[in-house]
């Protein structure tokens, strides 16, 4: 109760300091620009909040934000770890921990260590009690949802946002994800998936291989040339594209945190809680949509939108217009050969017109597409990212 009460606090507070502000309601820039310091206070909270902190934070400065996502619990989590669960028949006289946590997140901590006396690994534990905080959260993500976004079938994002974030909790969940991608980019010398130690996991803790020669995301961008920060970004976008296109998987969780680069400019890709499985008949929806815009064929991309569910004969003209302007805004990286990211093509497409979408529906399972032209392209505009990887993914799966 304590804890909903000091969340609503912060809204209310957040509220108060906004009233006098000029933000311009029409576009959701705006409004996402003007919940920047409700970011920071939720980012402390973690859990649902902690998630909620780094969607907000579209804007790579604010990636500080997954640093200091250190929730109260966390210090619980801990004594928890350090004084209960090794000893667990699973990992004692198998597993030694550092005494001190290695990385924190919304949802869970890390802890470097050892097993079998020589193999580096990490240990993935989540929070303690985490979910009992989920109810609660859910009725603050309503709130804000309403505040944000204007878009319709509101309910849909909410349920979205409930099913994912508990999909995430379930680490045996995750634990298969990680296996499944590990297979399909089993022949990509490229792009790395830690190894997975199963018969160390549960649906609480993951066990996986610590990837020593790999850095962080920050650390590479600090001395990498622009050549090199291009060949990473495009294998990002490789990698969130091929899945995509090819086996109608959507990674969602596209920061920094999440991605390490070795001196060979290689990829490693972390943390499989988030990942959407369409099925076949969505995912063939979607390849339909990107192909349309590829094809420069309006009249079948707003088809594509009404096949998959956005929209629907009973809407305004001027709102099916505007849904294939901002699909050609959103797939130029994917339409133009050599197309550069960078922070102006990235505000082009966060300046959406919310009075030109209300009209549009949001089918359950489409929410985390969203994060796609937010937080992906923010992203590779950091990495100033020329686009190379796109022509051999359309000729290999949208090419008839």
């Amino acid at each position: 109760m304590l804890r909903s009460i000091n969340i609503c606090l912060e809204i209310v507070s957040h509220m108060v300091n906004n009233f006098n502000k000029k933000w311009d309601d029409k576009y959701i820039l705006d409004r996402v620009h003007a919940m920047k310091d409700l970011a920071v206070a939720f980012s402390k909270y973690g859990g649902l909040l902690g998630k909620i902190a780094q969607i907000l934070c579209v804007d790579m400065e604010e990636s500080d934000v997954f640093d200091q996502c250190i929730p109260a619990n966390s210090v619980i989590s801990t004594e928890y770890v350090l004084g209960e669960l090794m000893y667990n028949p699973m990992y004692i006289d198998r597993l030694v921990l550092d005494r001190e946590m290695y990385k924190s997140g919304s949802l869970g901590q890390v802890y470097k260590g050892k097993l079998d006396g020589s193999t580096e690994v990490i240990l993935k534990v989540q929070y303690r009690n985490i979910r009992e905080t989920f109810d609660q959260d859910f009725l603050v993500i309503g709130f804000l949802m309403k505040y944000v976004c204007s878009m319709g079938h509101l309910i849909n994002c909410i349920e979205d946002a409930k099913t994912m974030s508990e999909a995430e909790l379930d680490y045996t969940n995750e634990l298969n994800n990680q296996l499944t991608i590990t297979e399909i980019f089993k022949d990509t010398q490229t792009i790395h998936i830690p190894r997975i130690y199963p018969d160390m996991c549960t649906n609480e803790t993951i066990v996986m291989e610590y990837m020593s020669d790999f850095k962080s995301m920050k650390d590479f961008i600090k001395t990498a040339t622009t050549e090199d920060k291009s060949i990473v970004g495009n294998h990002i976008l490789r990698f969130v594209m091929e899945l995509i296109i090819g086996h109608g998987i959507y990674y969602s969780d596209s920061h920094f945190g999440n991605f390490l680069v070795n001196d060979k400019n290689e990829l490693c890709v972390l943390d499989f809680g988030c990942l959407d499985k369409y099925d076949e008949i969505r995912h063939q929806h979607v390849k339909n949509l990107l192909k349309t815009v590829y094809d420069d064929d309006k009249d079948a991309c707003i088809q594509a939108y009404m096949d998959i569910g956005v929209l629907d004969n009973g809407m305004s003209q001027e709102s099916r217009d505007y849904a294939y302007t901002m699909t050609e805004i959103i797939t130029k990286p994917f339409r133009k050969p050599g197309f550069k990211f960078t922070a102006e093509y990235c505000h082009e497409v966060a300046y959406t017109e919310v009075n030109l979408m209300e009209e549009w529906k949001l089918p359950s399972g489409l929410i985390y597409l969203q994060k796609i032209p937010w937080g992906l392209f923010n992203l590779l505009a950091r990495l100033e990212t020329t686009v190379t990887c796109m022509e051999d993914i359309h000729d290999r799966y949208l090419k008839v």
